[in-house]
């Protein structure tokens, strides 16, 4: 199977890299145009998104399933038990997002809105593809879900980002336990 992704990079104005989706040339990270700071105790990274993105997941903590677009939190594994909008045991920042497409008469795909996406069903064409993003670091971290872009902080460490590209949510959740690993299994008997 061929990878449907691409990554480019540039030195100017500073670094910045693009993940694109080869299929649909939709760039899924972008650091373009954006500071990297790179520090011994400080690392920021901060990536565009399109309007009213649909992100699901960030870290272990009870809250909605779909994740606002105005949005902090910070990211720092305690044992809180189940507590809501606070981090519990762990602090994986993996997220998976879903962008929707409507094809014009040459069959070339356009991004629309979720918002349009609804308005539009069940009458519209809509095709959806789903990608995840993981962000390996053990130090505390911060993620700012602003209107357009998501921002990454953290105490240290290192910029250790992985990308799944799909296009189904199944796919991107199969790609995403295959880099990370299954939990262990618990015996049956063992919980009762």
């Amino acid at each position: 199977m061929q990878p449907d992704l691409e990554f480019s990079w540039t030195n100017e104005p500073s670094f910045g890299f693009d993940v694109t989706r080869k299929s649909n040339k939709d760039v899924l990270f972008s650091t373009k145009g954006t500071d990297l700071v790179f520090e011994n105790q400080f690392v920021e990274f901060k990536s565009s998104l399109p309007e009213n993105y649909n992100l699901y997941g960030l870290g272990e903590s009870i809250h909605a399933f779909r994740l606002g677009n105005n949005y902090t939190k910070t990211y720092y594994a305690a044992d809180a038990g189940a507590t809501v909008d606070i981090n519990v045991y762990g602090t994986h920042l993996f997220f998976l997002e879903t962008r929707y497409f409507t094809p014009d008469a040459n069959g070339n795909l356009s991004l629309v809105t979720s918002n349009e996406a609804a308005e539009a069903a069940p009458n519209a064409n809509c095709t959806s593809f789903s990608h995840g993003v993981y962000s390996r670091n053990a130090h505390g971290q911060d993620i700012l879900m602003q209107e357009d872009s998501i921002t990454y902080r953290a105490i240290g460490g290192s910029i250790d980002p992985y990308f799944f590209p799909g296009p189904s949510q199944p796919e991107v959740t199969k790609s995403y336990l295959r880099a990370v690993g299954q939990g262990g299994r618990v015996i049956r008997f063992s919980c009762a």
